[in-house]
C-alpha cells in the first residue's frame, strides 16, 4: 500500500498531538523555535526582533529572554545579565539605561541570508531617547523546514 506524504505527516501530527506537542493548523512548534513561512524573510525577522525590543522598552526582560533559543558559536547565552554588560560597557559606567520603544525601522535593520541557509537581521539599539552605535546581532539557524533557533550572536559597537 503506497502512502502519501501529507498522510504521514498528519500522522506524525496525530502522534505529536497525544504527546503533547502543541500543534496549530498544519504546523507544529517545537520548543521555542521560531517557524518561519518563508514568505517575506527579513520582514518576519523584523517582527521578531520587534518583539525583542518592546518586551526591552516595557522591562519585561524575561519574556525577552524567552525568544532565545540557544548559545551563540562562543556559547554565549545573551539574556539579560550579559545584555546590560555590553551596555555598561559601552557607557563606560553603570548609569541607568532606558529602552526605547521605537520601530525597528529606526533602528536602521540590516537582512542577510547566507549560503547556508542561516539568517541574520542586525540593527541599532536605542537607549535613553537616542539611536546608540550598539548593535545587535540576530542569528536565525536553520533546524528543519522553515524552523529557526534563534541566538544573538553578539552586542557591539561596529
Amino acid at each position: 500500500m503506497l502512502f502519501t506524504r501529507h498522510f504521514w505527516f498528519e500522522v506524525r501530527c496525530a502522534w505529536l498531538v497525544q504527546r503533547g506537542t502543541p500543534y496549530l493548523g498544519r504546523y507544529v512548534l517545537r520548543g521555542n523555535m521560531f517557524k518561519l513561512t518563508c514568505l517575506n524573510k527579513a520582514e518576519e525577522l523584523k517582527r521578531y526582533c520587534q518583539r525583542w525590543l518592546d518586551y526591552l522598552a516595557s522591562q519585561k526582560f524575561e519574556l525577552a529572554d524567552s525568544l532565545i533559543d540557544e548559545a551563540n558559536c562562543y556559547g554565549q547565552m545573551w539574556k539579560k545579565h550579559l545584555v546590560f554588560d555590553a551596555i555598561n560597557d559601552y557607557f563606560g559606567d553603570e548609569r541607568e539605561v532606558k529602552f526605547d520603544s521605537c520601530s525597528i525601522e529606526v533602528c536602521n535593520p540590516k537582512f542577510l541570508e547566507a549560503y547556508d541557509g542561516t539568517l541574520m537581521l542586525d540593527f541599532d539599539l536605542m537607549l535613553n531617547g537616542e539611536l546608540s552605535d550598539l548593535t545587535v546581532q540576530f542569528e536565525f539557524s536553520p533546524v528543519d523546514n522553515c524552523m529557526y533557533k534563534v541566538s544573538i550572536h553578539d552586542i557591539h559597537v561596529l
